[in-house]
């Protein structure tokens, strides 16, 4: 079986022989200790200056500023990430990584000395663009949603082979702002029928969010 880290910030995936484990790239600090995922996200509109939500698309050297526990930049927060999201499995030899076309040589590199250090090795790294679109034509698009983006790649292909002919970002249409307008919708239609506000609150707003990932799948 193949084993593959799919990174996407909005849900990343590993999939082993064991199973498949998912979480998004979200990180929250409790002043002790860094919590990734959906537990992260139930505290975004709780506690938004405890959680961060770009390391991923940021992913570099760069010190954090503001400073955000104790961690020294995004790597730092990448490498805690994938830590948790990787465990102490003995099924990751020969892992394939599975990138957005946006992943630029340099964070390539950094991500690539991440996994070193965490003991995995790699065996190939593939643009999910490249793997995503259809065959046949000579050109096609490829539409990924992250957590704060829409990526859109053109891919070319020529005798057979595919390549990336162009990458570009559209921020302000990801997933998170997605949800955060679906939030105001929702808080607006409480203040008309009811009066009351759940943005007046941090529990009924965060209450509220939450249920957002519900509404859409009761769509």
């Amino acid at each position: 079986m193949i084993n593959i880290l799919d990174i996407n910030d909005a849900q990343l995936m590993v999939a082993t022989a064991s199973g498949i484990g998912r979480s998004c790239g979200m990180a929250f600090w409790d002043g002790g200790q860094y919590h990734f995922g959906q537990s992260a996200v139930s505290e975004l509109r709780r506690k938004p200056l405890e959680t961060k939500s770009d390391f991923w698309t940021s992913l570099n050297t760069q010190p954090l500023s503001p400073a955000f526990g104790n961690a020294r930049h995004s790597a730092d927060l990448v490498y805690s990430h994938l830590k948790a999201l990787l465990g102490t499995s003995d099924d990751l030899d020969d892992l394939v990584i599975v990138t957005p076309a946006n992943v630029g040589d340099d964070q390539l590199s950094l991500l690539l000395g991440i996994l070193q250090s965490l003991s995995i090795n790699i065996s190939a790294v593939i643009d999910r663009s490249l793997i995503a679109t259809h065959s046949g034509g000579r050109r096609s698009v490829h539409i990924e949603t992250q957590w704060r983006q829409l990526l859109i790649t053109e891919i070319i292909e020529s005798e057979g082979e595919r390549s990336v002919a162009e990458t570009k970002p559209l921020p302000g249409f990801g997933l998170l702002d997605c949800y955060e307008q679906i939030l105001e919708r929702c808080a607006d239609r409480c203040v008309d029928q009811t009066r009351f506000d759940p943005r007046r609150s941090a529990d009924s707003e965060q209450a509220l969010w939450n249920a957002v990932p519900d509404i859409l799948t009761a769509l």
